[in-house]
């Protein structure tokens, strides 16, 4: 997991051992109107934060958290967070849930992390079954944005 140099601080907040859920956008798979934002996966992180200058898809980024992912749903697949908000304690105003979501971390409270969980549970595969076609429509989007450039 990477950080801006802005977000410093923010990534400091992790430790090693720290549970983590992993969002994604409407928007991450190139087409808004169909896809969902979705909670994918879980994983642990490994690492605490430590600089280490990198430089991913063009992105220049200054923090690295070392993630292991445990399991992810299938494509397409997982909790969509926007039903939802408005019973989460995380998003103390659910009518601007967004505007929470536009920091790579949000902290949930253990009460929202373990309804989490148990939603997302049977959804989750082996991330054998799953990281191929995460990583096909990553290059066909990162294709796109060449292409466009």
């Amino acid at each position: 997991m990477a950080f801006a140099a802005r977000r410093r601080g923010l990534a400091a907040t992790l430790r090693k051992g720290d549970e983590l859920f992993v969002y994604a956008t409407r928007g991450c798979f190139g087409n808004p109107t169909r896809d969902r934002g979705r909670v994918i996966a879980v994983g642990q992180a490994t690492s605490s934060p430590s600089v280490e200058p990198t430089v991913i898809a063009g992105v220049e980024y200054e923090v690295l958290v070392r993630l292991h992912l445990n399991a992810a749903c299938p494509l397409r697949r997982g909790v969509e967070l926007a039903p939802r908000v408005d019973r989460m304690h995380s998003f103390p105003d659910a009518a601007a849930w967004s505007a929470y979501m536009r920091k790579p971390l949000l902290h949930l409270d253990e009460r929202d992390a373990t309804v989490l969980r148990a939603e997302l549970q049977p959804l989750l595969r082996p991330l054998e079954e799953t990281i191929d076609d995460y990583l096909a429509a990553a290059a066909r989007k990162l294709c796109r944005r060449t292409e466009e450039s």
